[in-house]
């Protein structure tokens, strides 16, 4: 049986130390957990769900029991799922379950780059997702699956193909990603790119998002690991670009992606079910980074080199995993470490290359203050971690000065576009890096 979890002491007693194999459990707020590998993957889930979700904690609950009923040569069992979300201030019982979350620890690989799931592999993860979301009822639509390497949302369909309500039988589709707290509301017939405006990227699930792709694309691809990362980058400056032309010129978004297009499979020369791909995304995000290249050629940044050599099924994994998430509003800081973890994975100490720690760099920045008008210089600025803080503390500046609490994600994303406008125009003035690579 599984240790209990303890809980932190109170009244007159002082509360004791945390081992080092110990973590608060971050849904109840005062349980000790002893810190498995499992544990790690499911604490991680539970601050996404509140901080990218919007769930309350107080609406989860771990290890929450659901009865499997008997079966031909079976018997009446439970089992637990990692984490239950029930409707918002409802009581923790299976009539009012949401969500479930399915969580297993990290597999130990031995290596730095780990291929995505085959289809088979994946179907079986689902399927053990889909079993639970059935026996829990028709109230329980939405499910994620997770072991920090691959992630998969699930949806329990109310309605056939005709629009007819299902009653007898249980049908499901993938999601890109899950909606917002009780959100039951959420279509998700409607593209991937309807959910960016709500979905400010919480930076485990950037850096999650971030590794998928470069997995994918050196696990599957057959490219070194520098190809691989720089194929990545086109597609993210790809992405960047087609949000800053929806915002400022208002254009429909074209890094986006279709439901059908997830589960497009097809059958291989030995029989075996891969993903397909849909060419239609693949084309539309080639030639946005062709515009991406034509946008910055006064600068130089790209020549002839640099093309988008990436397979249709990579592609489209790829904007499967980055178009839920708007990367406008999301903070500098969560796209630094999501960038500099890739980054850092797969090409640090080749040269003798080495990040200074994060919190160094914004100890340091944060001692200089560098002000609007001064100018800023790293004269080893690799992948520009003190550059990145340096923005990062003048945009703290600028809210606090101008009470940047907002309301909505629309208020949110008028007052980040005049702050990069001011970004943009400090770095072009004050902020200057080199490195020999």
């Amino acid at each position: 049986m599984p240790e209990e979890p303890k809980k932190l002491s109170g009244g007159a007693s002082p509360p004791r130390a945390l081992g080092d194999d110990e973590t608060i459990d971050y849904i109840t707020g005062q349980d000790v957990l002893k810190l498995t590998e499992a544990e790690k993957v499911r604490q991680h889930i539970a601050r996404v769900l509140v901080h990218q979700y919007g769930i309350n904690p107080d609406d989860m609950a771990r290890d929450y029991a659901i009865e499997i009923p008997a079966g031909e040569g079976t018997r009446r069992s439970r089992k637990k799922v990692s984490i239950a979300v029930f409707e918002a201030n409802k009581p923790h019982r299976l009539e009012y379950l949401r969500r479930i979350v399915i969580t297993k620890p990290r597999p130990r690989t031995g290596r730095t780059v780990t291929k995505i799931r085959t289809h088979e592999q994946a179907t079986k993860d689902i399927e053990e997702l889909q079993s639970l979301m059935s026996v829990a009822g028709p109230q329980c639509h939405l499910g994620l699956w997770t072991d920090d390497i691959d992630l998969y949302f699930v949806e329990r369909l109310k309605k056939d193909d005709e629009g007819r309500e299902l009653r007898f039988e249980d049908r499901f589709r993938p999601l890109p990603n899950w909606p917002r707290g009780d959100d039951t509301a959420f279509d998700a017939a409607r593209d991937a790119s309807s959910l960016a405006e709500i979905r400010r990227a919480d930076k485990y699930m950037l850096r999650f998002a971030f590794r998928r792709c470069h997995n994918y694309i050196h696990g599957n691809e057959g490219l070194p690991k520098d190809a691989a990362f720089w194929q990545f980058l086109y597609v993210l400056f790809a992405k960047i670009y087609d949000e800053r032309m929806v915002r400022e010129h208002g254009r429909e978004p074209r890094f986006r992606i279709d439901i059908e297009d997830l589960v497009r499979t097809e059958t291989t020369a030995s029989g075996a079910q891969r993903r397909a791909g849909s060419p239609e995304v693949a084309t539309r995000v080639k030639k946005l980074f062709e515009e991406v290249k034509d946008f910055y050629k006064k600068q130089g940044l790209f020549d002839n080199r640099d093309e988008l050599t990436l397979s249709v099924p990579a592609l489209t994994f790829i904007v499967g995993e980055l178009a839920p998430y708007d990367l406008g509003t999301t903070d500098i800081d969560a796209k630094g470490v999501a960038y500099q973890e890739l980054v850092g994975d797969n090409l640090r100490g080749d040269r003798g290359q080495y990040f200074t720690p994060n919190e160094a760099v914004k100890l340091v920045v944060d001692i200089l203050d560098p002000q609007e008008d001064e100018t800023v210089f790293d004269p080893c600025c690799g992948t520009g971690g003190f550059l990145r803080e340096t923005l990062n503390h003048l945009l703290r500046k600028w809210q606090k000065a101008e009470n940047g609490a907002f309301t909505n994600a629309q208020e949110l994303a008028r007052q980040m576009a005049d702050y990069r406008r001011r970004l943009a125009a400090y770095a072009d003035e004050h902020l200057f890096g080199a490195d020999f690579d």
